[in-house]
């Protein structure tokens, strides 16, 4: 009730009765690039106010739900690599609009070290590119999202389109063989169009097992035959690091299909 009467949540329906009400959060672009600012400078300031510990009081009150495998969990870490790669001046002397940033830009932000990223960035196409790079095929391609939307139906090219028109990433619904997608544009010096936009695909596991298998596009049917490559990344958010103290912990490389 709080959230609807600060106009942070929308009242979509109340039954006769006032017994319950159904609510929630539609695509608000100007609102998200506003709050990303915030954070980024919340975040950044003498320690008496951050933005995160109000995040995790509303995961405890039950005011945001973590998922059933800790996709929210995800959603953060990949909220807090787009601000990183940003570079959003602190404090910000006027709010200028959000461009996007390069894929490898974000990858950085992302990844747990550099070389990690030179090792993927190297790697050869195996989707309609044959004998490209990845740094070849995403060498004009750029990420824009501001914040998530949750699908209860399965996304296709239509969707990711949409979703780049308005700064968002996908939260899928439950039980599909992909958790989130973020859109890429290919070109950004090209038309927006459908064939000029890709993704990344992220499947969410909250096991203490090493699990394998890579979220397939094939499986989502969201290029249809287009041979467009994409990007596969794998979120183990279960396991725990048993190695000593100054080792590398392990982690699931991104692949390139």
């Amino acid at each position: 009730m709080e959230l609807i009467a600060s106009h942070m949540r929308v009242l979509f329906f109340v039954s006769e009765r006032r017994e319950y009400v159904i609510s929630g959060y539609p695509s608000e672009p100007i609102l998200a690039i506003a709050a990303l600012h915030h954070l980024n400078e919340a975040n950044r300031q003498d320690g008496s106010y951050h933005a995160l510990s109000f995040v995790r009081d509303a995961v405890v009150q039950c005011h945001i739900a973590t998922g059933t495998r800790g996709e929210f969990v995800a959603r953060l870490i990949l909220v807090l690599a787009m601000c990183q790669a940003l570079h959003l001046p602190n404090p910000p002397a006027v709010l200028m609009p959000i461009q996007g940033v390069s894929v490898k830009e974000f990858l950085k932000a992302l990844l747990p070290t550099e070389q990690a990223l030179l090792k993927f960035w190297s790697r050869y196409s195996c989707r309609g590119r044959l004998g490209a790079t990845v740094a070849d095929v995403y060498e004009k391609a750029r990420i824009y999202f501001t914040h998530f939307v949750r699908y209860t139906v399965e996304p296709r090219a239509t969707s990711l389109y949409a979703a780049v028109a308005r700064g968002q990433a996908i939260q899928c619904a439950f039980q599909q063989e992909v958790d989130i997608i973020i859109p890429i544009v290919l070109d950004a010096d090209a038309k927006l169009a459908e064939e000029n936009i890709s993704a990344i695909l992220i499947q969410v596991r909250n096991r203490t097992s090493v699990a394998t298998m890579q979220p397939v596009a094939a499986k989502v049917g969201l290029f249809g035959s287009k041979l467009t490559p994409y990007i596969s990344i794998l979120f183990q958010l279960g396991l725990k690091d048993k190695k000593p103290a100054g080792k590398e912990t392990k982690y699931t490389q991104p692949a390139y299909c």
